[in-house]
Protein backbone atom coordinates (compact mmCIF):
# COMPACT_ATOMS: atom_id res chain seq x y z
CA UNK A 1 0.00 0.00 0.00
CA UNK A 2 1.32 3.50 -0.94
CA UNK A 3 0.06 6.84 0.76
CA UNK A 4 0.74 10.35 -0.86
CA UNK A 5 0.77 12.37 0.84
CA UNK A 6 3.45 10.38 2.92
CA UNK A 7 2.91 13.06 6.06
CA UNK A 8 -0.38 15.69 5.90
CA UNK A 9 -0.59 19.16 5.80
CA UNK A 10 -3.78 19.96 7.93
CA UNK A 11 -7.04 20.21 5.64
CA UNK A 12 -4.96 17.23 3.27
CA UNK A 13 -6.44 15.05 1.23
CA UNK A 14 -5.14 11.31 1.88
CA UNK A 15 -4.87 9.19 -1.28
CA UNK A 16 -3.90 5.44 -0.49
CA UNK A 17 -3.51 3.08 -3.08
CA UNK A 18 -2.27 -0.92 -3.99
CA UNK A 19 -1.01 -2.80 -6.61
CA UNK A 20 -1.44 -6.84 -7.25
CA UNK A 21 -4.49 -7.05 -5.56
CA UNK A 22 -7.17 -9.47 -6.60
CA UNK A 23 -10.25 -6.93 -4.88
CA UNK A 24 -13.68 -8.55 -3.81
CA UNK A 25 -16.80 -6.26 -4.21
CA UNK A 26 -16.80 -6.83 -0.37
CA UNK A 27 -13.69 -4.98 0.46
CA UNK A 28 -12.99 -1.94 2.50
CA UNK A 29 -10.34 0.30 3.63
CA UNK A 30 -10.92 2.04 7.09
CA UNK A 31 -9.48 5.30 8.80
CA UNK A 32 -8.52 5.44 12.30
CA UNK A 33 -5.62 7.97 14.25
CA UNK A 34 -5.25 6.59 17.83
CA UNK A 35 -6.17 4.07 20.13
CA UNK A 36 -9.24 1.22 18.37
CA UNK A 37 -11.61 -1.48 20.02
CA UNK A 38 -11.57 -4.06 17.27
CA UNK A 39 -11.28 -3.32 13.62
CA UNK A 40 -14.86 -2.25 13.24
CA UNK A 41 -13.64 1.08 15.23
CA UNK A 42 -12.74 3.40 13.17
CA UNK A 43 -13.16 7.44 11.81
CA UNK A 44 -14.27 6.26 7.98
CA UNK A 45 -14.84 3.50 6.08
CA UNK A 46 -14.88 3.25 2.52
CA UNK A 47 -15.60 0.62 0.10
CA UNK A 48 -13.77 -0.86 -2.65
CA UNK A 49 -14.72 -1.01 -6.00
CA UNK A 50 -13.52 -4.18 -8.05
CA UNK A 51 -12.23 -1.58 -11.12
CA UNK A 52 -10.42 0.56 -8.51
CA UNK A 53 -6.64 0.69 -7.04
CA UNK A 54 -6.64 3.79 -4.67
CA UNK A 55 -9.43 5.51 -2.21
CA UNK A 56 -9.16 9.08 -1.01
CA UNK A 57 -10.13 10.30 2.51
CA UNK A 58 -10.91 14.45 2.33
CA UNK A 59 -9.83 17.00 4.30
CA UNK A 60 -7.60 15.58 7.65
CA UNK A 61 -6.61 17.68 10.36
CA UNK A 62 -4.56 17.49 13.67
CA UNK A 63 -6.17 14.42 16.03
CA UNK A 64 -2.76 14.79 17.70
CA UNK A 65 -1.85 10.94 16.52
CA UNK A 66 -0.86 9.44 13.19
CA UNK A 67 -3.41 8.26 10.90
CA UNK A 68 -3.69 4.40 10.21
CA UNK A 69 -5.05 2.67 6.52
CA UNK A 70 -6.11 -0.37 7.12
CA UNK A 71 -7.33 -2.75 3.90
CA UNK A 72 -9.86 -5.48 4.82
CA UNK A 73 -10.27 -8.30 2.42
CA UNK A 74 -13.03 -10.93 2.12
CA UNK A 75 -11.55 -14.28 1.85
CA UNK A 76 -13.33 -17.58 2.91
CA UNK A 77 -16.40 -16.17 4.26
CA UNK A 78 -14.37 -13.75 6.93
CA UNK A 79 -12.18 -10.53 6.46
CA UNK A 80 -8.58 -10.50 7.09
CA UNK A 81 -5.97 -7.30 7.14
CA UNK A 82 -3.91 -7.24 3.91
CA UNK A 83 -2.03 -4.14 4.55
CA UNK A 84 -1.43 -1.31 6.64
CA UNK A 85 0.19 2.20 6.19
CA UNK A 86 0.66 4.78 8.67
CA UNK A 87 0.73 8.64 7.88
CA UNK A 88 1.42 11.14 10.33
CA UNK A 89 0.86 14.95 10.43
CA UNK A 90 3.54 16.74 8.71
CA UNK A 91 3.66 18.81 12.06
CA UNK A 92 4.87 17.76 15.27
CA UNK A 93 1.87 16.32 17.04
CA UNK A 94 2.96 18.61 20.36
CA UNK A 95 3.09 21.57 18.01
CA UNK A 96 0.37 24.11 19.46
CA UNK A 97 -3.01 24.29 17.59
CA UNK A 98 -6.55 25.74 17.64
CA UNK A 99 -5.49 29.37 19.42
CA UNK A 100 -8.69 31.52 20.43
CA UNK A 101 -8.75 34.95 22.11
CA UNK A 102 -10.97 35.94 24.73
CA UNK A 103 -11.79 38.92 26.85
CA UNK A 104 -12.07 38.31 30.47
CA UNK A 105 -13.18 41.13 32.71
CA UNK A 106 -10.53 43.84 33.08
CA UNK A 107 -10.28 46.32 30.10
CA UNK A 108 -6.51 45.98 29.79
CA UNK A 109 -5.71 41.91 29.43
CA UNK A 110 -6.77 39.27 26.37
CA UNK A 111 -6.55 35.76 27.16
CA UNK A 112 -5.30 33.22 24.30
CA UNK A 113 -6.26 29.41 24.99
CA UNK A 114 -4.56 26.80 22.46
CA UNK A 115 -4.48 23.06 22.71
CA UNK A 116 -1.77 20.77 22.37
CA UNK A 117 -0.92 16.88 22.94
CA UNK A 118 2.31 18.41 25.32
CA UNK A 119 1.81 19.28 28.93
CA UNK A 120 5.66 18.80 29.53
CA UNK A 121 6.65 22.35 29.46
CA UNK A 122 4.77 25.95 30.92
CA UNK A 123 2.52 27.16 28.41
CA UNK A 124 3.24 31.04 27.04
CA UNK A 125 2.34 34.10 25.06
CA UNK A 126 4.80 36.17 23.31
CA UNK A 127 3.16 39.57 22.32
CA UNK A 128 4.62 42.70 21.85
CA UNK A 129 3.22 46.17 20.04
CA UNK A 130 5.22 49.01 17.96
CA UNK A 131 4.90 52.31 19.30
CA UNK A 132 5.14 55.38 17.93
CA UNK A 133 8.59 56.17 17.85
CA UNK A 134 8.69 53.21 16.02
CA UNK A 135 10.32 50.52 19.14
CA UNK A 136 8.94 47.23 20.25
CA UNK A 137 7.92 46.31 23.17
CA UNK A 138 7.79 42.46 24.32
CA UNK A 139 6.22 40.72 27.09
CA UNK A 140 6.19 37.00 27.86
CA UNK A 141 3.85 35.18 29.74
CA UNK A 142 2.93 32.29 31.27
CA UNK A 143 0.10 30.02 32.00
CA UNK A 144 -2.15 26.62 32.48
CA UNK A 145 -2.97 23.95 31.51
CA UNK A 146 -5.80 21.50 32.35
CA UNK A 147 -7.36 18.13 30.26
CA UNK A 148 -9.66 15.20 31.09
CA UNK A 149 -9.62 11.55 30.59
CA UNK A 150 -12.02 8.64 30.08
CA UNK A 151 -12.54 8.41 33.39
CA UNK A 152 -13.64 10.97 34.24
CA UNK A 153 -16.52 10.74 32.19
CA UNK A 154 -20.27 9.26 33.62
CA UNK A 155 -20.82 5.79 32.57
CA UNK A 156 -20.05 4.03 29.01
CA UNK A 157 -19.78 4.35 26.32
CA UNK A 158 -18.38 7.32 26.93
CA UNK A 159 -15.31 6.09 28.78
CA UNK A 160 -15.15 3.29 26.22
CA UNK A 161 -11.43 4.69 24.50
CA UNK A 162 -11.30 4.66 20.87
CA UNK A 163 -12.62 6.61 17.35
CA UNK A 164 -16.32 6.49 17.91
CA UNK A 165 -16.41 7.10 21.60
CA UNK A 166 -13.56 8.63 23.74
CA UNK A 167 -10.64 10.34 22.00
CA UNK A 168 -8.08 12.37 24.48
CA UNK A 169 -8.68 15.97 24.08
CA UNK A 170 -5.51 16.83 24.50
CA UNK A 171 -4.48 19.49 26.73
CA UNK A 172 -6.19 22.81 27.25
CA UNK A 173 -3.84 26.09 27.52
CA UNK A 174 -4.75 29.30 28.71
CA UNK A 175 -2.48 32.38 29.25
CA UNK A 176 -3.29 35.85 30.12
CA UNK A 177 -2.03 38.85 28.31
CA UNK A 178 -2.04 41.42 30.83
CA UNK A 179 -1.03 45.44 30.88
CA UNK A 180 -2.16 46.18 27.33
CA UNK A 181 -2.29 49.83 25.62
CA UNK A 182 -5.94 50.39 24.58
CA UNK A 183 -7.05 50.70 21.12
CA UNK A 184 -3.95 49.29 20.17
CA UNK A 185 -2.91 46.33 18.18
CA UNK A 186 -0.63 43.68 19.06
CA UNK A 187 1.10 40.77 17.73
CA UNK A 188 1.15 37.18 19.67
CA UNK A 189 2.76 33.96 19.49
CA UNK A 190 1.35 30.80 21.79
CA UNK A 191 3.24 28.08 22.39
CA UNK A 192 6.66 27.14 24.11
CA UNK A 193 10.64 26.40 23.24
CA UNK A 194 10.03 23.10 23.68
CA UNK A 195 7.05 22.10 21.30
CA UNK A 196 7.36 25.00 19.13
CA UNK A 197 5.25 28.07 18.46
CA UNK A 198 2.11 28.90 16.28
CA UNK A 199 2.52 31.46 13.75
CA UNK A 200 2.23 35.04 14.14
CA UNK A 201 -0.99 36.58 14.69
CA UNK A 202 -2.67 40.22 15.78
CA UNK A 203 -5.54 41.33 17.75
CA UNK A 204 -6.53 44.95 18.16
CA UNK A 205 -6.81 45.57 22.05
CA UNK A 206 -10.08 47.33 24.06
CA UNK A 207 -10.77 50.70 23.50
CA UNK A 208 -11.24 52.97 26.42
CA UNK A 209 -14.62 52.16 28.31
CA UNK A 210 -16.06 55.39 27.16
CA UNK A 211 -15.98 54.27 23.80
CA UNK A 212 -18.76 51.72 22.20
CA UNK A 213 -16.87 49.37 19.67
CA UNK A 214 -16.06 46.30 18.30
CA UNK A 215 -12.91 44.50 18.76
CA UNK A 216 -11.52 42.80 16.07
CA UNK A 217 -8.83 39.59 16.04
CA UNK A 218 -7.90 37.56 13.81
Amino acid sequence: MFASPESLDLGQDLVVSWMNVHSHPADYLTLSCGPTVDKDDYIERINVTTSSSSVRFEDLHMLRCVYVVSYYHFLNASFVLLGQVNVPMRMSIDSPQHGHLALNDHIDQMVIMYNSASNRTIPSVKYSRRDPSGSTSVFVRSGTSSTYSASDMCHMPATIVGQQWFRHPGYMHTVVMDSLDLNATYSYQFGNDIDGWSATYSFQSRPPARVIACVPYH
